[in-house]
């Protein structure tokens, strides 16, 4: 069984989430520092989103019927993740250089999520709360397949 801690949510999507046909260039009026702060606001709020939905799962809210709603958040949110890593905008943050060194694989890894996060939406729809757990479970694993590589690991 897939456990989180109260970090492991928060940290959960902070890495990345989700798969874009291709990232779109940053325009001129889109400095550095403000692409970053809105990209951390992204993955702040997927981390919001993942750490609600299990607290349904936990049995420490019984909002089930907000569980797919969360779920969708998190899942158009991941078609943005290409988009919010323009090249440039690494310097000074947890996004490591093999981001835009192998953007194949971060390509890739950001599919995965994408993937496991649709698959969070359909459980969701349903009230197999069993289901929603292994899917919910599955986008923990496959931001973990972007944390690793691509985002500095801090040590606490």
């Amino acid at each position: 069984m897939f456990q989180f801690s109260r970090i492991g949510y928060a940290l959960l999507f902070l890495g990345a989430v989700g798969f874009a046909i291709g990232a779109q260039p940053a325009t001129a009026s889109d400095d550095s520092a403000n692409i970053i702060k809105y990209r951390k606001q992204v993955m702040v709020a997927n981390a919001s989103h993942i750490t609600a939905i299990f607290s349904v799962l936990k049995g420490e809210t019984s909002y089930s019927s907000h569980v797919a709603a969360h779920a969708r958040a998190i899942a158009a949110s991941s078609a943005m993740i290409l988009d919010i890593f323009p090249v440039g905008s690494g310097e000074g943050t947890a996004a490591l250089p093999s981001i835009w060194q192998d953007w194949p694989k971060f390509e890739a890894a950001t599919k995965a999520l994408e993937t496991a996060a649709n698959g969070l939406v359909v459980a969701a729809g349903g009230s197999d709360m069993a289901a929603i757990r292994t899917a919910a479970g599955a986008v923990g694993k496959a931001c973990g397949g972007c944390h690793e590589p691509f985002r500095k690991q801090h040590r606490h």
